[in-house]
C-alpha cells in the first residue's frame, strides 16, 4: 500500500512552491531461510517533502525520510535535497 498526498506551498505569494506527504507498508511472504536470518516480513516509511520553487523552470526539493526495513537493524532517517532544471 502506498499514498502520496501534495498540495500547493504554504506561502500565498509563492505560485510554484508545494508539499506533500507519503506512507508506504509492504507485507511479504518470507520463507524458510528468511525467518532464520532473522528477515521480517513487513516494511513501512514515510517521507516529507517541500518543493521551492526558484523560477518556472527550476526547483530545489528538501525532503525527509524515515524507514523501517524489513531486514534487520536499526529504522533510518534519511534527508536530502534535489535540484531540477526543466528546458
Amino acid at each position: 500500500m502506498r499514498r502520496l498526498s501534495h498540495w500547493r506551498g504554504m506561502i500565498p505569494t509563492r505560485e510554484n512552491d508545494w508539499y506533500g506527504l507519503g506512507y508506504f507498508y509492504d507485507r511479504v511472504k518470507v520463507g524458510r531461510f528468511f525467518e532464520i536470518a532473522g528477515v521480517d516480513d513487513r516494511s513501512q516509511g514515510f517521507e516529507a517533502f517541500y518543493n521551492v520553487g526558484l523560477l518556472p523552470s527550476s526547483h530545489f526539493t528538501f525532503d525527509v525520510q524515515w524507514v523501517d526495513p524489513a531486514l534487520p537493524g536499526d529504522q533510518a532517517v534519511v534527508v536530502g535535497g534535489r535540484f531540477a532544471l526543466r528546458f
